[in-house]
């Protein structure tokens, strides 16, 4: 029987906490930049970086993927809008996890149930 245990934390872009890897600010960031900081780490580490198939970089012996999302602000009147930047978000999982992070049971539940609700077009 497996051991309970931590299996994944998502660290969103906005609102999430600091997070470092090897000196490298990971998330909340431009993401060319955090890449090529990534890559660079590496190399340094002597760890392989591979891209996922959404194009973003995954390093499994860190149990490390990194992905982006929209920059939101809030307006004056109190609601939300996009801006113009995208900013760098991490997952992190267990090491039997991180080939695949984003097929494996926990993460495919935890994605289904962070869908946003439909929006009305009422505003």
């Amino acid at each position: 029987m497996p051991r309970p245990g931590l299996v994944t934390v998502a660290v969103a872009a906005q609102g999430g906490p600091p997070v470092r890897l090897g000196g490298v600010e990971l998330v909340g960031r431009v993401p060319s930049e955090v890449y090529a900081d990534l890559h660079g780490l590496a190399r340094r580490e002597a760890v392989t970086v591979r891209v996922s198939r959404g194009g973003d970089p995954r390093a499994t012996v860190w149990g490390l993927s990194l992905g982006a999302g929209q920059e939101w602000e809030v307006m004056p009147g109190g609601y939300r809008q996009r801006t113009d930047r995208v900013l760098t978000n991490a997952l992190f999982t267990a090491p039997g996890l991180a080939a695949d992070p984003c097929g494996a049971e926990p993460v495919r539940r935890w994605r289904q149930d962070r869908r946003p609700e439909p929006d009305t077009g009422a505003g």
